[in-house]
């Protein structure tokens, strides 16, 4: 291939992709509908009592797991965390190697109510 091509095809990428914004296209169309419920609105997302709320939340841990005995690296766990709004605690985590799914965030809720007293 040549330069000339690769261009051409890295270009036309990047017209796809900016093709995925969903607000941009919906404008683009004359959506309007679809337009405004995609813009975001600054302000506060806030709850008057604790555990009105609850928000989750999936990062990845910026740290690397190494196996015991070869010493070679297996990857980077995802950290699942349940928050609450009004007190900024948090009620709930869950840690593991696979990435984030349903089951993650269950287990992360279910730790979240579980009594952590013992």
């Amino acid at each position: 291939m040549s330069a000339g091509s690769n261009r051409r095809i890295a270009e036309r990428s990047m017209l796809e992709l900016e093709d995925v914004d969903l607000q941009k296209r919906a404008i683009r169309r004359g959506e309007n509908e679809i337009a405004k419920q995609t813009q975001a609105v600054p302000g506060v997302f806030a709850a008057s009592r604790p555990l009105q709320v609850v928000q989750v939340d999936h990062t990845k841990a910026d740290i690397f797991v190494v196996d015991e005995e070869s010493r070679q690296p297996i990857g980077r766990p995802w950290l699942t965390l349940a928050m609450d709004v009004c007190s900024r605690m948090v009620t709930g985590f869950y840690l593991t190697m696979d990435a984030p799914s349903r089951l993650s965030t269950s287990l992360c809720l279910l730790h979240s109510v579980f009594d952590k007293s013992a």
